[in-house]
């Protein structure tokens, strides 16, 4: 929209809250609606909800003045998006079946011998299309070390909780999760109709000033 530089963090906050309105509004009927009933399916929206969830406690939490714990919570958003994905194109049957079960200890125990985040995301080259494969690459080569220190009480989150966390950073990090908000309506959407998965794939158009 030609706005973004005058944006401060309280507008973007106010602009990322519309996007992701938008974003349910053009999935309709199929946002948090009944869990689809194959397994694979009903094991994506599922995680992807998770991740979704996430993007909108990060915001809370840059709306309470809660950077670090904000930042901190991305890695999460991405890790379930990842997950997701992974799930629709690469899990096997046996995979899906594990994060399907009933929870027990038994079946807590199976899940822990899934693939890490970086199998997860090698493995999806090839059966994930580019446009939902390249942002998640560059998403990690450009974040992921960062993040990690935020999750771990690195060194990132100690500067920042001397020095002040940045409104510049704080914004970036909105945007960035808004950008992975996106990508994991898009991918509840690829369980609907042909219709709905386009207006998901331009939903972004209008709102380019709070996404990356």
């Amino acid at each position: 929209m030609g706005h973004s530089s005058t944006l401060d963090i309280h507008a973007l906050l106010d602009r990322s809250d519309e996007f992701e309105a938008r974003l349910h509004q053009l999935l309709g009927d199929h946002h948090n609606g009944t869990l689809p009933l194959a397994p694979r399916a009903r094991a994506t929206v599922s995680t992807s909800r998770i991740s979704t969830e996430h993007a909108s406690a990060l915001r809370l939490l840059f709306r309470s003045a809660r950077g670090i714990s904000a930042t901190a919570l991305l890695r999460s958003q991405y890790e379930a998006l990842i997950r997701a994905t992974w799930l629709t194109f690469s899990a096997s049957d046996r995979e899906v079946e594990r994060l399907t079960d009933s929870l027990s200890s038994e079946s807590e125990l199976a899940a822990k011998n899934l693939p890490s985040t970086s199998e997860m995301l090698r493995s999806l080259d090839g059966p994930a299309p580019s446009a939902l494969l390249e942002p998640l690459r560059q998403f990690r080569a450009v974040s992921w070390h960062s993040l990690n220190s935020y999750v771990h009480a690195g060194i990132h989150p100690i500067a920042r909780s001397t020095t002040g966390f940045p409104q510049a950073l704080a914004m970036q990090v909105i945007r960035n999760s808004n950008g992975l908000l996106h990508l994991a309506l898009r991918l509840q959407a690829s369980f609907a109709d042909q219709a709905t998965m386009d207006r998901m794939a331009h939903a972004r158009d209008d709102f380019e000033d709070c996404s990356a």
